[in-house]
């Protein structure tokens, strides 16, 4: 089940997916990455993770941009030519409809700790659910909800066939009508209220023989989400201090929360909001250091330290030696 105890993340790669979108209806899209809550350089970072609120955030802008017929149609072109081949290219040895929904599930796990997607047999028919955690605000469940279906149904669609629909399909949002038309479910029985989003078959459909294409590349390596709270938040706010340190305030309102719950959090974690911030800024200036383009004057200045001297002090206390002989260290090991 989702763990609700995380700062839940989204992919990168996948953020960035949604902002190419969106740039094809602005090209200035810097105040809408600002307005989104993303860090400005997200574009060029190559950081696992940003805040899924953030990525939500994008959802709502296209939403307001382009109306909800032509929402869904960008999310099911992203679907279908981003989403889903970027999946079905880590997947191996697939013969069968059950293979595939199976490594695809394991895949989401693997890099998601707030959704949970499991196969259910129930009353003659097998159920592609997908539960989740409880999202702030009306609008932002509904679009979190339809992206998700829509998620679900492109991956049945690329591997059964564009005509495909289920027999049911249920949602926990009262918006059956919308989705319906969007995604060409006529045929589809329909229930609202549920508390889970799920799309029903017939168990035999899992015998059903399916070619998942391989593009000869790499297998991806896997990146596994965070599962406890300060690992999580030290992945939201990372991508953030590549333009120096953040206050408590700013980092609550990146990370969607009060101030008030994000200290008894760390509270409860045994950690203080300083001690995160130490840990990112120390695991950014070591990274930077590996790259060898970054003078250890441009690193102290990138974090906000008023001279070379303190941050040099600071780094040895937490690294255990001088930036500059850690560099020496990595560059003769």
């Amino acid at each position: 089940m989702p763990n609700k105890t995380v700062v839940p993340l989204f992919k990168s790669e996948y953020t960035v997916v949604l902002v190419q979108l969106l740039k094809q209806l602005d090209k200035d899209i810097y105040p809408i990455i600002d307005q989104a809550k993303l860090p400005e350089n997200i574009l060029q970072q190559d950081h696992d993770y940003v805040p899924e609120a953030s990525a939500i955030n994008l959802l709502d802008i296209l939403m307001e941009k382009v109306g909800p017929e032509k929402y869904t149609q960008f999310i099911v072109a992203a679907a279908e030519n981003i989403y889903i081949p970027r999946y079905l290219a880590r997947m191996t040895d697939v013969s069968t409809l059950e293979d595939a929904l199976k490594q695809f599930i394991e895949l989401v796990h693997i890099e998601s700790t707030h959704t949970h997607l499991q196969l259910k047999l129930l009353q003659k028919k097998m159920w592609f659910v997908r539960h989740r955690r409880t999202l702030t605000g009306q609008d932002r469940l509904v679009l979190a909800e339809q992206f998700a279906l829509t998620i679900m149904l492109t991956l049945m669609r690329t591997l059964l066939g564009k005509s495909w629909q289920p027999i049911d399909v249920s949602l926990c949002e009262n918006q059956a009508q919308t989705i319906q038309n969007a995604l060409g479910l006529n045929a589809s029985q329909f229930y609202t209220a549920r508390a889970v989003t799920a799309i029903s078959f017939d168990p035999s459909m899992l015998a059903t023989k399916v070619h998942v294409r391989q593009n000869g590349q790499v297998i991806i390596e896997e990146v596994r989400a965070p599962e406890d709270f300060v690992e999580s938040l030290i992945n939201a706010l990372t991508p953030y201090f590549m333009l120096g340190r953040l206050p408590i305030a700013q980092a609550a309102v990146i990370v969607d929360m009060s101030v008030r719950t994000l200290q008894r959090r760390l509270t409860k974690a045994g950690v203080s909001y300083s001690q995160v911030v130490d840990r990112i800024i120390f695991m950014q200036a070591k990274k930077q250091l590996a790259e060898a383009k970054y003078s250890v004057t441009d690193i102290s200045a990138n974090f906000g330290y008023a001279d070379v001297a303190h941050f040099s002090r600071a780094f040895k206390r937490y690294v255990g030696m001088s930036p500059r002989a850690y560099q020496q260290q990595l560059a003769n090991p």
